[in-house]
């Protein structure tokens, strides 16, 4: 009986060391797998290359920031403006400069075209103080220097319109949620050139930091109390800094630290193929995609041909009890809004179903009926403007309708021809007509169209001030409308334009430095000191 009670604990024994080594090999296989220090994952070479120069891409960081801050800080139009385009694309050169292998410039002759719009965009920041201008100016900025990079690390002739905006806002956002990264990147370049020793030194100096502070504040408080030339060191002391306005200027030091946290994790991310290079082949039956558009499309059949019959050929001819401006607007937008979901379904049918001729034909119709609801939008804004003038959103508008026209018609040569580049067009299209849009001083155009006294004349010939929207023109044009409204003050002479006229006198006398000098504002003072010499 006790032989057996013994050989009964021995196997126990046994099974309870033998169920210990299976824990202890476990808890090694995931020390190894799971705990492994970062540096020992498989990293892009790319990455591998940006860590080793950790000092080198912190202290140009830094140094963007700084320059970023000097160049933009509550100055988002000023001359500097090009400064920082330029200041940002050589941020971008140098770093990859020493990350990518043989980069040439030579290699990447697209870039020269990025950088060129990048700069008109930073031109025309410190031309006008158009708001809606100067925020598109940025984004823009942003957009296409995301693109730029885009083409230099990573082979994207293959992307779709989709993936290039889904990689585009990786870039963008992703660069600013992984700019802290740089602290880890710092932490680890340090340990990696230390010593054992010397790392536990560096972890006993920062723990004995941290426990001397709220002891060091109650002894100088203690002391403060005890002696008066003491205190009055320490009063100095405080005074300096907040007269410094550390905390008051803590924006000046965000600026700083967000302009630097923001390149520095948008480079990394770079770096890092954060983003998925290949493209997802998986396509939806073209059936449904048929189906859809054959529904849809025989109701847009229907509408396209009431637009026809009644607004194209029928002299524009409108329903009973509604004035032209009526008819325009209830209309416009939302056909604007079609518009725009046509052109999503044509993109759909395009990059996620399999293409067949079944399905180039329904999307050829879709697209066929969109350019006639085109047309009808641009004749009801044409009609709505004819009765209560421009504005801002009016003039944005007809470039909206432009550039739904061409890009319907990429749309179009891509489902004839599937390999044409639309990402690439598209944005040449679209920044082109921006661009044409901005230096054409919409607030300028916008004023002399409202002021022309042929669209402001009664049945006699005579100017009809009534029918001159005096107060869009006093609260909303800025200083890029100044020369075409001061020029119809004085051609009329009427005092429908003081108003106007003194708000640009009190506009003018913001002053300016050589960092945030505008020429919008500069011209707006020449006018004025001008008119002050008469």
């Amino acid at each position: 009986m006790l032989e057996l009670h013994s050989e009964i604990s021995n196997a126990q024994t046994k099974a309870v060391l033998d169920n210990s080594n299976i824990v202890l090999d476990l808890s090694d296989s995931l020390e190894k797998d799971f705990f492994k220090p970062s540096a020992e994952f498989d990293e892009p070479e790319n990455l591998k290359k940006f860590k080793e120069k950790t000092p080198f891409f912190i202290i140009i960081t830094i140094l963007y920031g700084l320059f970023y801050t000097f160049c933009m800080y509550k100055n988002p139009c000023g001359i500097t403006a090009p400064l920082y385009v330029l200041g940002t694309l050589g941020y971008f050169y140098i770093g990859t400069k020493q990350i990518v292998a043989n980069f040439e410039l030579k290699n990447y002759k697209r870039l020269f075209l990025y950088a060129a719009v990048v700069f008109a965009l930073g031109i025309n920041l410190c031309v006008t103080t158009d708001t809606v201008l100067v925020v598109l100016d940025h984004i823009g900025i942003i957009l296409v220097t995301a693109v730029a990079l885009l083409s230099v690390y990573y082979s994207e002739n293959k992307w779709g319109i989709g993936k290039y905006f889904s990689s585009i806002i990786n870039v963008v956002f992703g660069g600013a949620g992984r700019g802290f990264s740089l602290f880890g990147d710092f932490k680890d370049y340090l340990s990696s050139k230390m010593t054992k020793e010397e790392n536990s030194y560096t972890r006993y100096i920062v723990a004995g930091i941290f426990l001397s502070t709220p002891l060091l504040i109650v002894v100088i408080v203690l002391l403060s109390s005890a002696d008066k030339f003491f205190a009055d060191l320490v009063a100095n002391i405080l005074i300096a800094v907040f007269e410094f306005k550390l905390f008051t200027h803590m924006d000046l030091f965000l600026s700083v630290a967000i302009s630097a946290l923001v390149v520095y994790g948008a480079l990394r991310g770079l770096c890092n193929k954060c983003i998925k290079e290949s493209v997802e082949e998986n396509k939806g039956n073209a059936i449904i995609a048929c189906t859809v558009n054959c529904i849809v499309g025989f109701v847009y059949v229907i509408f396209s041909g009431y637009q026809i019959i009644y607004l194209f050929m029928g002299n524009m001819t409108i329903p009973e009890g509604y004035s032209y401006a009526e008819y325009a607007r209830q209309g416009f937008f939302q056909l604007v809004c079609v518009c725009l979901i046509n052109m999503v379904i044509v993109l759909a049918g395009i990059y996620k179903f399999e293409y067949n001729k079944a399905l180039k034909a329904s999307l050829l119709l879709i697209s066929a009926c969109t350019y006639i609801m085109i047309a009808s939008s641009t004749i009801r804004m044409m009609m709505y403007v004819s009765a209560y003038q421009l504005t801002y959103t009016r003039l944005f508008v007809f470039l909206a309708l432009i550039v739904i026209f061409l890009e319907m018609n990429g749309i179009v040569i891509t489902i004839i021809k599937p390999e044409f580049p639309l990402f690439k067009y598209s944005m040449v299209m679209v920044t082109a007509c921006y661009l044409i849009f901005a230096y054409s001083r919409p607030c300028g155009i916008i004023a002399r169209n409202n002021l022309d006294s042929r669209f402001c004349e009664d049945a006699d010939g005579r100017i009809d001030y009534s029918r001159i929207d005096f107060n869009y023109i006093n609260t909303h044009l800025g200083s890029d409308a100044a020369p075409e409204v001061m020029a119809a003050a004085l051609r009329e002479n009427n005092t429908e334009f003081d108003e106007a006229i003194e708000r640009f006198f009190e506009y003018s006398d913001c002053d300016y430095t050589v960092r945030t000098w505008n020429y919008s504002l500069w011209r707006l003072k020449s006018l004025v000191n001008y008119e002050n010499t008469k």
